[in-house]
């Protein structure tokens, strides 16, 4: 389910800017207010900020930032690897291949080897 909701987020690029814009947003207000809650007669007294509560929410708000955009490098990051004609090809081998092979065996197990050498050809292709 979260991968799902991941993946539905990045590949969305007006929800990647939303998620990003809100998190930045109410970390400039919980910032707001977290200032506000520790000045006193015109100082900031510092030995307040724990008992603040949007101290801890600029906490949070700052570690889902984190997360999303670790989580959406990853996500660019393996959509940059099919740029490389390579990786595209081993990628193709190791999905479509063995799904050949078991076509090819079944034919041989029923007994249709005429079909064989087409199946071979078949697998020459996707090698190429």
């Amino acid at each position: 389910m979260l991968s799902a909701l991941k993946n539905y987020i990045f590949r969305s690029p007006s929800l990647k800017t939303g998620t990003s814009l809100s998190a930045s947003i109410l970390t400039g207000i919980f910032s707001n207010t977290f200032v506000n809650e520790i000045t006193l007669s015109g100082r900031v007294d510092w030995s307040l900020f724990y008992q603040s509560m949007s101290f801890y929410f600029i906490v949070l708000c700052v570690a889902v930032t984190l997360l999303f955009h670790k989580w959406m490098h990853g996500f660019e990051t393996e959509i940059q690897k099919f740029t490389d004609t390579e990786y595209c090809k081993a990628y193709a081998l190791s999905r479509l291949l063995p799904e050949q092979i078991e076509r090819s065996r079944q034919k041989i197990k029923d007994g249709d080897t005429g079909e064989f050498q087409a199946a071979m050809e078949e697998i020459q292709k996707v090698i190429k």
